[in-house]
């Protein structure tokens, strides 16, 4: 603890104070950070730091001791990143060969906890009771186990745990003259190269795959992995690959790249995983920024209508056809947890911006009606659309007078969100002043109501009205201005280039966006407690379930391990912690791999990203028809499949077929659909979960109501059904 509090104390003493946020003090925020690190609370050193990064964004000794805070709480993978981002954003820091070793450091501490893990698992599994099998064509339970623990360490590349859990499995399976095949070791690179993310090794494997197909499909599956991981890398590497390749008409990986890069947004692939909805939501972004921005309605009309031809409910395509009763309605109808409406007031809110610059006032005035009714008072929210209520009736003082109406709290998480919002709303508001050619009352907007990460974007933009105007000296004052605001908010911090401005950026993006296993990386002791928590297990025993939590926590501290070090692949030439020959080999050899990619590697690349010969709908008759074939000949990848493609907007596929699908792969004992049931029902759509409890009634084995909610009744009789499946013979 010494060491860190004299780096806390080194850091504070050498580098640059941050900025402060017009709307905040910071100051004292930061301060009271570093005094939680001194007094040894790293917890709370994270959060308050953390706050205090979000806002100033890219200051050099916040990221550093931000880092610091999260090395001592135990959060290794985000402490790793952000040193990285430290020595990106200064490359000659004094202390840069302290922070190489501490990364070094950091490194094998993830390979520490993920052993770790493992070990614990292969101890449990070890105590496992060895029984037969239930039959001649059946893996033993304990072998099982062993070759889990094996596939999981196979794919991070834990040769050491992966080679004991396999003799482990093969001494137990020789026990009940039982033949084990681990599978080749091509398979398990093919396995790891494709689940990890590692794409640099993946396109070097090349000219292992006989089938372009085939290799496209571990491309694909590669590129998928890592937008969950790093989207600012997947984009650097697709835009490393022909250009010919990656279109913008379709929905493709690079759409799922771009949306997970858009500002304060989640990739929906990684959430969802179901084409449709992910492509509506993707549109509905598209739509949006198309409407905040003023383009003319003839470029998103067409959109909007399409949307709601797909999509009924989009409250984002009614608000843009000037339907604000309905948008509300729907957003008032889908709301969620009564006692924190947040969501329903953002969403008010945001078709309140979007009646804007359609001059909706009717809109507007819904939009504010409605968070009064959800809050029963005014609120920050109900005075954002004032702003836009004055704003639209050209009384600029009364909009810039609200700003000074906000509530004055201590800060906390709740008010960086409502900053945040006062933010893209003052955007929205700046915009139409601009387009009214009022720029001095959008540039005192800009200057009092965005936070300062968005106030230097703002100022170029009006610097770019004002010189379509032709006031050419006021564009060169705005510009001087956000050149100012932007070196403030940097703490006085500059990069040395363009190209410098941009690697940062890359690895900031890199730094924030880390989701690796839903927070069990934090730290090994979380890792466990969450393995021991068996109350939604669906194993058979509690033991198989902490068993195969144990090894699936340490295989994404090694997909975490293995996706930072196929990041410093992907981005060698500013990953300075690397020596100079590390960081030009690595180039070398991306550069080489890309080039390998043969001509008919890239046709079937094009071909699945493009499908020019088929439009939506002929697609989904395809993969429909496919599927079903498939699933009555019992693949349950294919059942899980057409439960995605399942609209009930949409003809084609219906709920009582998939419902029957379901049932019968539940019948066969088929765990994959069990497993898949039980966590997903909650998201299908709901005539698809009324038809299935409709089918476990006609079972007899649910008498509650249909309801379509998973409840204690409903996952039971899932059960039942399940355990009903005959023995094989």
């Amino acid at each position: 603890m010494k060491r860190f509090l004299i780096l806390f104390a080194a850091a504070c003493a050498t580098c640059c104070q941050p900025a402060w946020a017009d709307l905040r003090d910071w100051k004292a925020e930061y301060q009271r950070g570093l005094d939680a690190a001194r007094a040894g609370d790293f917890e709370k050193a994270v959060e308050v730091i953390g706050l205090v990064n979000s806002e100033t964004e890219s200051n050099p000794s916040v990221v550093f001791n931000y880092a610091l805070a999260n090395a001592r709480n135990g959060n290794t993978i985000k402490a790793a990143l952000l040193f990285r981002l430290y020595l990106v954003m200064v490359p000659e820091a004094t202390n840069a060969e302290a922070i190489t070793k501490e990364i070094s450091r950091l490194n094998e501490q993830m390979l520490a906890n993920e052993t770790d893990l493992f070990r614990r698992a292969i101890a449990a599994a070890r105590e496992f009771p060895d029984v037969p099998p239930e039959n001649d064509y059946s893996e033993p339970k304990k072998t099982d186990l062993f070759d889990t623990i094996a596939r999981n360490a196979d794919q991070v590349g834990n040769e050491e745990i992966a080679a004991e859990a396999r003799e482990l499995a093969r001494q137990n399976s020789e026990t009940h003259s039982y033949d084990y095949d681990p599978g080749s070791a091509s398979e398990r690179l093919r396995d790891n190269l494709a689940d990890v993310g590692d794409l640099v090794g993946l396109v070097e494997a090349y000219s292992d795959f006989d089938d372009p197909e085939d290799y496209l499909d571990d491309l694909v599956a590669a590129l998928d992995v890592l937008a969950d991981f790093f989207p600012a890398a997947t984009l650097t590497m697709l835009e490393k690959l022909p250009k010919e390749l990656l279109t913008d008409d379709k929905y493709t990986v690079s759409d799922l790249v771009r949306l997970s890069l858009a500002e304060n947004s989640k990739d929906p692939y990684f959430a969802h995983r179901q084409w449709n909805s992910d492509y509506l939501y993707f549109k509905e972004i598209e739509l949006r920024d198309a409407i905040l921005t003023f383009r003319p309605p003839e470029d998103w009309q067409p959109l909007a209508r399409k949307i709601l031809r797909r999509k009924p409910d989009s409250h984002e395509a009614l608000a843009a056809l000037t339907q604000s009763r309905k948008a509300l309605k729907v957003i008032r109808d889908n709301g969620g947890n009564p006692f924190n409406p947040l969501g329903e007031w953002n969403n008010s809110v945001a078709v309140a911006r979007l009646s804007l610059p359609i001059g909706n006032r009717d809109g507007i005035s819904r939009a504010r009606k409605q968070v009064i009714n959800l809050s029963n008072d005014e609120t920050d929210y109900s005075r954002m659309t004032d702003l836009l209520l004055h704003i639209l009736a050209g009384n600029t003082s009364k909009a810039l007078a609200t700003l000074e109406t906000r509530d004055d709290e201590e800060w906390d998480t709740w008010y960086q969100s409502i900053d945040n919002h006062f933010s893209r709303t003052v955007k929205v508001a700046a915009r139409h002043l601009m387009r009214q050619n009022k720029f001095a009352d959008a540039e005192d907007l800009i200057l009092k109501g965005t936070v300062a990460t968005d106030l230097p974007p703002m100022l170029r933009e009006l610097a770019v009205q004002l010189e379509e105007a032709g006031e050419t000296e006021e564009a060169a004052r705005v510009r001087e201005i956000a050149s100012a605001r932007d070196h403030k908010t940097r703490g006085g911090w500059q990069p040395a280039s363009e190209d410098h401005k941009q690697q940062v950026e890359e690895w900031r993006k890199a730094a924030g966006s880390y989701k690796f296993g839903w927070g069990a990386t934090e730290s090994v002791a979380k890792a466990v407690e969450n393995a021991l928590n068996t109350e939604y297990c669906s194993s058979d025993t509690d033991a198989e379930c902490i068993i195969d939590s144990l090894a699936y926590s340490a295989a994404q501290w090694g997909e975490a391990r293995l996706a930072i070090k196929s990041l410093d692949g992907i981005l060698p030439e500013h990953a300075v912690w690397l020596s100079p020959e590390t960081r030009k080999r690595l180039a070398r050899a991306r550069d080489d791999a890309l080039g390998k990619i043969g001509p008919t590697a890239r046709e079937a690349l094009s071909k699945w990203l493009a499908e020019e010969e088929l439009d939506d709908s002929e697609k989904r008759f395809r993969d429909i028809n496919g599927h079903r074939m498939a699933a009555s000949t019992g693949n349950a990848n294919s059942v899980r499949m057409l439960v995605g493609l399942y609209d009930p907007e949409e003809k084609g596929l219906e709920a009582p077929e998939v419902a029957a699908f379901l049932a019968a792969g539940l019948r066969r004992g088929d765990r994959y659909l069990h497993d898949h049931v039980t966590t997903s029902f909650k998201y299908w759509p709901k005539p698809l979960r009324l038809e299935f409890q409709r089918v476990l009634a006609d079972e007899g084995l649910y008498q509650s109501g249909i309801d379509g909610v998973i409840g204690p009744g409903t996952r039971k009789a899932i059960d039942a059904l399940f355990a009903s499946a005959a023995p094989a013979n």
